[in-house]
């Protein structure tokens, strides 16, 4: 059991830390116009953006923590559905992003599916050797 918490757990600080960068790329973009190969290079130097790419960096130290204790095929869907709706939730609170009827039940899907995942978890064997 706990390491199922920390399976989810490592799945929730991905999404959170994934979820946070892209926002803040996503601030930063309002009001700047990327028209030329230039102006996407100006971008890539506001130190703000270096805090996000270092904030999706520490993003997939978890990911790849995650990954190294669980199945592939369960700690995956498990990242992406919590980063899914932690993105819609950033986009609604944050950015006023508006959602639809359809959008708020697929939300509701996609919790329903993260609960099943998490909830069918397997570990990976622990291996007494280690590989070169």
């Amino acid at each position: 059991m706990g390491n199922q918490f920390n399976i989810i757990l490592l799945a929730t600080l991905y999404a959170i830390f994934n979820v946070v960068g892209a926002a803040i790329i996503k601030r930063r973009l309002v009001g700047v116009k990327i028209e030329e190969v230039r102006h996407f290079i100006q971008f890539l130097f506001d130190p703000f953006i270096f805090l996000a790419f270092a904030l999706i960096m520490v993003s997939m130290f978890f990911a790849i923590k995650g990954l190294s204790l669980s199945a592939f095929s369960t700690f995956v869907p498990l990242m992406t559905g919590i980063n899914f709706a932690l993105t819609v939730t950033a986009g609604a609170l944050y950015f006023h992003d508006r959602l639809n009827f359809y959008g708020y039940v697929g939300i509701v899907v996609i919790i329903i599916g993260v609960a099943l995942v998490g909830s069918g978890y397997t570990a990976l064997p622990v291996s007494s050797t280690s590989s070169k």
